[in-house]
């Protein structure tokens, strides 16, 4: 009997060893550009012989959420596991990006600073940014108004050692 890593021309060891190092390399990347994790762009770095060539609405998540078990349910598994690994290890945080803004016209008196209040929900807000438009009209026309926004975002806040995703990728317990 032969194992299903010999029909991709590797062993266990091997396969196991290449998916940790690109794991590794997936998530080092959306730390060091400060990016939000893609599930689909991490997906597509691990396994990508075995998911080219699937066309992606078989298996896209929606909203970072998988929808079914196509091309696989290991793969889909794995994925969950290793995110929970890294949520509960403190190398991954689930949170909201809040984006607020702000009009100041020219004509206005000196403004110091601008104040905007933000009240996080349930104090898991990751990055704050805000925006000033300035704008050059008269005070009597109406002026645009920004909207506040709110992305739900993952993120890589640490970058865990190999030896920590080596471990997951051989299915030990991260901790050792």
């Amino acid at each position: 009997m032969t194992s299903y890593t010999e029909r991709y021309g590797k062993t266990y060891d091997e396969w196991a060893e290449e998916k940790a190092q690109r794991l590794y390399n997936a998530l080092k990347y959306f730390y060091f550009k400060n990016e939000p994790v893609k599930l689909k762009e991490l997906a597509l770095q691990v396994y990508r012989e075995r998911l080219i060539g699937v066309p992606i609405i078989k298996w896209k998540p929606v909203f970072e959420i998988f929808t079914d078990f196509k091309p696989s349910p290991f793969i889909k598994n794995f994925l969950t596991y290793v995110i929970e690994q890294l949520k509960y290890s403190g190398y991954y945080l689930t949170g909201f990006t809040v984006e607020v803004g702000d009009v100041i016209r020219v004509k206005e008196q000196r403004v110091d600073k601008i104040k905007i209040s933000v009240k996080p929900p349930r104090n898991i807000i990751i990055e704050v940014y805000d925006t000033v438009k300035v704008v050059d009209r008269e005070i009597e026309e109406e002026t645009p108004e920004f909207e506040t926004r709110i992305y739900r975002v993952d993120k890589v806040t640490r970058l865990p050692p190999y030896e920590f995703i080596k471990n997951l990728c051989y299915w030990k317990d991260p901790a050792t």
